[in-house]
């Protein structure tokens, strides 16, 4: 599985797999849909970083987590795309 730092989580395809028309609203709202994914992307490490420190300061573990440990499960895929799909249509 990829790490959070590795790259992009979801891409066009993973979102079109929710919502078909995605690419006509993005036509002709004029959206940029990549960069919608890369600024859900890094909401979503802020947020993760914020979860880790939390565990952190309430003892679950011994060692500082970092974001970079952090694996991309189907879980965390689905919140990229949902987040991605809410500050797309947002913008809609």
């Amino acid at each position: 599985m990829a790490l959070f730092t590795d790259g992009a989580i979801a891409s066009i395809e993973d979102l079109r797999g929710h919502d078909t028309q995605l690419l006509n609203v993005a036509t002709v709202e004029g959206i940029d849909v990549t960069r919608k994914l890369a600024l859900a992307q890094e909401e979503l490490g802020v947020e993760v970083a914020g979860l880790l420190e939390q565990t952190m300061i309430s003892g679950q573990l011994s060692a500082p987590p970092a974001i970079e440990q952090v694996v991309v499960t189907p879980p965390l895929k689905l919140w990229h795309i949902f987040r991605t799909l809410e500050m797309f249509y947002r913008d809609a």
